[in-house]
């Protein structure tokens, strides 16, 4: 029974990283369509993005799947043209405190948004 949500699907378009001070940064980029949506990374997923809206931010984990193998993509895997779906996960109670917003929220990587806990059902 998990409790996560699907934010989207599609082929992976492009990838912008590089490694600054020992982290792996960048952004990868997810088409499907005319839908496009972009997810940052820091040696792991920190924030999906689609149209200049936040759908979901660290705390929250963020999962890129491969619909072929159905196996988790780690940063460091990612390639052209897989086909992912890309989920979040709701981040334990404990990071969702004000302390602990204070080191893993969006804020605290530079992104101008506040945390918004993903919505799941059931």
């Amino acid at each position: 029974n998990w409790r996560g949500k699907l934010l989207c699907e599609g082929a992976i378009v492009d990838i912008d990283s590089s490694l600054q001070d020992s982290f792996l940064k960048g952004k990868v980029f997810i088409k499907k369509g005319k839908q496009e949506w972009m997810i940052h990374f820091q040696n792991e997923f920190l924030a999906v993005e689609e149209s200049c809206q936040f759908l979901a931010t660290t705390p929250d984990i963020i999962v890129l799947i491969d619909k072929d193998s159905g196996l988790p993509i780690p940063v460091e895997r990612l390639a052209f043209g897989l086909e992912v779906s890309v989920c979040a996960l709701p981040a334990p109670a404990f990071w969702q405190t004000p302390a602990g917003l204070a080191c893993t929220g969006p804020k605290h990587f530079g992104f101008p948004c506040d945390y918004q806990p993903i919505s799941v059902s059931g």
